[in-house]
Formats: C-alpha cells, sequence, structure tokens
C-alpha cells in the first residue's frame, strides 16, 4: 500500500476520534488495545491501522464514502439569448418561414454563424450573434410576406417588435 493510504488511514482515525467523541485517554486506550501497546498512529504499520479502523467501526464509526466531483468543474452558464433563439426559431416554423423547426436543425443553423457545436456552449455574445441574425432573417420573411416595407410615424424602419406585431395583425385579418 501507498504512502497516500497510510495518511488517508491515518485521517480518518482522527475523524473517527472526533466524530465518536473520545477524549485523548480513552483513544489511546483503544489503539493500545487494537495494535497491541502503540498508541500513536505515526509508530503503526499500515496492518496495525487497519485494526484501529475496525476497532472504531465496531463502537458505531461510519465511513462515508466521498462523493466525486465531475470531471468539469466549470458549470456551464446558459446565455440567456438561448430562450428567444429557440421562441423565434419556433414562431418561424409556425409561421412557414422554416421547414424543419427542430432542435437539430437550430444547432445546425448556430453553428454555420458561429463555428460552435451546440447551442448550450454559446457564449452570450455568441448567442446574441445568432439572435440578431434570426430577427433579421425573420424580419425579411415577414416583409416579404406583407408585400411592403412597415414604416412608422417619422419613415423609418420599425424594430424587430413593431414588425412581428404588424405582422400578426395583418395575418389575423386575413381569411
Amino acid at each position: 500500500m501507498t504512502t497516500a493510504h497510510r495518511k488517508s488511514l491515518i485521517t480518518r482515525i482522527h475523524i473517527a476520534k472526533a466524530q465518536l467523541k473520545l477524549d485523548d485517554d480513552i483513544y489511546q486506550a483503544i489503539l493500545a488495545s487494537a495494535t497491541k501497546g502503540k498508541t500513536s498512529c505515526s509508530t503503526m504499520s499500515l496492518p496495525e491501522l487497519m485494526a484501529v479502523m475496525a476497532a472504531f467501526e465496531q463502537r458505531g464509526f461510519k465511513t462515508q464514502k466521498p462523493t466525486r466531483k465531475p470531471a468539469n468543474k466549470t458549470k456551464a452558464v446558459r446565455a440567456p439569448e438561448l430562450a428567444k433563439i429557440n421562441a423565434i426559431w419556433r414562431t418561424m416554423h409556425q409561421q412557414g418561414f422554416v421547414r424543419d423547426g427542430s432542435e437539430r436543425a437550430l444547432t445546425a443553423y448556430s453553428k454555420r454563424i458561429t463555428g460552435i457545436a451546440q447551442l448550450t456552449w454559446l457564449q452570450s455574445n455568441q448567442a446574441s450573434r445568432v439572435l440578431e441574425s434570426l430577427k433579421k432573417w425573420h424580419t425579411r420573411e415577414m416583409v416579404k410576406q406583407l408585400g411592403e416595407q412597415p414604416k412608422n410615424s417619422q419613415g423609418k424602419t420599425p424594430s424587430y417588435a413593431t414588425i412581428c406585431d404588424i405582422f400578426q395583425q395583418a395575418q389575423g385579418e386575413q381569411p
């Protein structure tokens, strides 16, 4: 066995002492009875340390299995734009502007823009590029369907949200 295993056993023995709330005299008495007189872990062999652990387990010490942490310690942060991207994609599919409304198709579209293989891997700035690209595409398709470019009261092109509202109203008016 390795030195690391030895150190691990000594650490667990000290944890057992604390968990069982043993004072020094009782702790040393248990060590001595398990090892034929030794009262210090540093002087014990590996089999003696294992015997001490067994003695503590008989007295109620419960060893806890170490919890493994995931290999990737950085938690993925989901870009807030992803919900909007998905919503616009679904809307465009429902309106007939996108043939394939699947997540796979949206991922392929996003990959063409960013080079990133998965939507969930996008950073916020990359997701913004995909979102703006989708909004421009959607706007072009709605304007094409309307037949003319809507203008606001100043004669300028209205916002994406305004064009969506105009398009929805026009769709509601058609039989």
